[in-house]
């Protein structure tokens, strides 16, 4: 299988994935990136214990709980908590009438612990 059917078969699904654990567009693509291009380069080393899809899951859920404990990780959220407080917040009845329920229930889940998140995740949207 060719890099670019590999990325356009799982890409997609994993980057879904982990944007579910770090909650940032740019850091869900270059862990899936990382990867899927490990993946693929160590592809004949696969033993075939799981499905494909449960390992590349495995991968990607690995690869995002090493992002999240990672200094880089915890010096953002200090930098964005600080921005947050010097920010002027628009009323609670603004943000109300400005999101619609779809939206509020996807800030839901991802405001969970992520072990919860996980858990609904993988059985409401995968499936699985």
């Amino acid at each position: 299988m060719q890099l670019e059917q590999f990325v356009r078969t799982h890409g997609e699904e994993l980057l879904r994935l982990s944007y579910t654990y770090v909650k940032n567009k740019e850091m869900a693509e270059d862990i899936v990136q990382d990867v899927l291009l490990k993946a693929y380069e160590q592809h004949d080393k696969f033993r075939g214990d799981a499905s494909y899809r449960t390992y590349l899951y495995r991968m990607t859920i690995n690869r995002s709980y090493d992002y999240l404990r990672s200094w880089s990780y915890k010096n953002t959220i200090l930098t964005n908590k600080i921005q947050e407080i010097f920010q002027v917040t628009n009323s609670t009845e603004q943000q109300v009438f400005e999101q619609n329920d779809n939206r509020l229930l996807g800030d839901a889940v991802l405001d969970l612990p992520v072990k919860y998140r996980e858990i609904i995740i993988l059985f409401y949207y995968k499936e699985l």
